[in-house]
C-alpha cells in the first residue's frame, strides 16, 4: 500500500511538471508517449494511476502545444497520432478540427511524412485503438460529431487494408482490433441531439 501511495505521488509529480514550457520544446515522439503514458497511469486502479487533476492539465497541455505548434503536428507519424488520439480519449480532452484532421490523416498514412516509404500509415492495432479514440470523444462531445467521422474514414480503409489474421497477429490483437472497430462503428452511427452532424455530443 504504502508502495502504491508513493508511485501515484510520484506520477502525479512528474505529470505537474508537464507545462507550457516544457511543451514549447518537446518533440512529436515526447508529446505522444506522455500522452499515452498519462493514459495508461489513469488506468490504474485504486492508487497506483496519476492524479485526475494533474493528468488532465498535463494532456490540455500538451494538445496546447499541438495548436500553437504547427511543426509539432507536422511530425507526427502513424503511431504516435494513435497514441495521442487514443490519450486524449481517455482524459477527455477535446480537439479542434483541424487537429483531429491532422492526427486522423497521419494514422492513415495520408499525411506527408506520416509513414516510412512502402508503408501505409498506422498497423491494425492502432488504427483500431484510433477510431476507438474517435468514437469515444464523438459520444462525451469533446469532438463534434461530423469532424469524427470525416476523421474516421481513412482509419477504416488503412484498418481494412492492413487487417491480417496471420502470424504477425496474435489472437488477443485480432479480439481487440474487432472490439474496438465495432465499437466504434456504431458509436459513430449513432444519430446525434438536435441537428445531425453538428457537433453536439450525446
Amino acid at each position: 500500500a504504502d508502495a502504491r501511495r508513493e508511485l501515484r505521488a510520484c506520477a502525479s509529480r512528474v505529470a505537474a511538471r508537464v507545462d507550457a514550457q516544457l511543451c514549447g520544446r518537446v518533440d512529436a515522439r515526447g508529446a505522444s508517449s506522455a500522452m499515452w503514458a498519462l493514459a495508461t497511469l489513469a488506468s490504474f486502479r485504486g492508487e497506483a494511476g496519476v492524479g485526475e487533476r494533474e493528468r488532465h492539465a498535463a494532456t490540455r497541455a500538451l494538445v496546447g502545444a499541438l495548436s500553437t505548434r504547427p511543426e509539432l503536428r507536422a511530425a507526427f507519424n502513424a503511431r504516435d497520432a494513435a497514441n495521442a488520439l487514443w490519450g486524449c480519449a481517455k482524459a477527455r480532452v477535446g480537439l479542434s478540427d483541424e487537429i483531429t484532421t491532422r492526427l486522423a490523416s497521419a494514422v492513415s498514412g495520408s499525411a506527408p511524412g506520416s509513414a516510412p516509404p512502402g508503408e501505409r500509415g498506422a498497423n491494425a492495432v492502432e488504427a483500431s485503438m484510433a477510431l476507438w479514440a474517435l468514437a469515444s470523444m464523438r459520444g462525451d462531445g469533446t469532438i463534434g460529431a461530423r469532424p469524427a467521422r470525416l476523421a474516421a474514414t481513412g482509419i477504416v480503409r488503412t484498418l481494412a487494408e492492413s487487417v491480417t489474421v496471420g502470424p504477425t497477429s496474435t489472437e488477443v490483437d485480432q479480439h481487440r482490433i474487432v472490439a474496438n472497430a465495432s465499437w466504434a462503428a456504431a458509436k459513430l452511427s449513432e444519430r446525434v441531439a438536435g441537428v445531425e452532424g453538428e457537433g453536439e455530443g450525446e
